[in-house]
């Protein structure tokens, strides 16, 4: 599994040393280390690439904005999945891209026709539940999640979770901007989820990839 992962060779020796600190069980088995090993290794990853967005955010007064799409990415991207960039490199650019992208359309296009609006949120809503019910958990070789119980159970929550949100940010939520940010970062969470972007990706399903099975 791992051994398709392309990682730098400063990023797996950190990434087997920290596991070698955290686990040192000869009787766990070496799939397992297999797993907890590509864990470790997207953290690892993760956190420059995650400095770099920060810096970027707070040299174009951005913060505020980065937080509430983080907030929606890790509640409700969590059950729906997405595509996933073939290099560190690339992962960061796609990401700042994803950021600065739903940022600023939020900031500079907005409805004063309130049916437009209304008519939007309840096709995004829509193209949500589209989404969910075909392709999520959409998942890649490198995580598949073929267990067919387990894949029901995570759809199950992304509903309720996109549930939640809509009433939070619709309902209580009264800020327009916050309101177009979490809309948009939702519609580009499920975009990801879709074919067409996983070919533009040249990702495949790790669903399709596996034959399903039952525990």
């Amino acid at each position: 599994m791992y051994n398709n992962y392309r990682g730098t060779e400063m990023v797996e020796k950190l990434s087997n040393k920290i596991l070698c600190f955290l686990i040192n069980d000869d009787k766990i088995d070496s799939e397992k280390k297999e797993v907890l090993l590509f864990g470790i290794t997207r953290i690892v990853e993760d956190i420059p690439k995650t400095i770099g967005i920060v810096l970027i955010g707070i040299l174009l007064n951005i913060i505020k904005e980065m937080l509430i799409v983080t907030t929606v990415i890790m509640l409700y991207k969590t059950f729906v999945g997405g595509v996933h960039a073939k290099t560190n490199f690339g992962c960061f650019i796609s990401s700042v891209i994803f950021y600065l992208a739903i940022i600023y359309i939020s900031k500079f296009f907005y409805f004063e026709n309130e049916k437009v609006y209304i008519l939007l949120v309840v096709l995004n809503y829509i193209f949500s539940l589209y989404c969910i019910w075909v392709y999520a958990p959409a998942d890649v070789p490198e995580i598949p999640k073929v267990n067919e119980k387990l894949r029901k159970r995570t759809k199950i929550s992304a509903i309720l979770m996109l549930n939640a949100i809509y009433i939070v940010t619709l309902v209580v939520i009264k800020d327009s901007m916050i309101q177009r940010l979490v809309m948009l970062s939702i519609f580009s969470i499920n975009l990801m989820t879709t074919r067409t972007m996983y070919n533009l990706f040249k990702n495949e399903y790790g669903y399709e990839t596996y034959f399903p099975y039952d525990e």
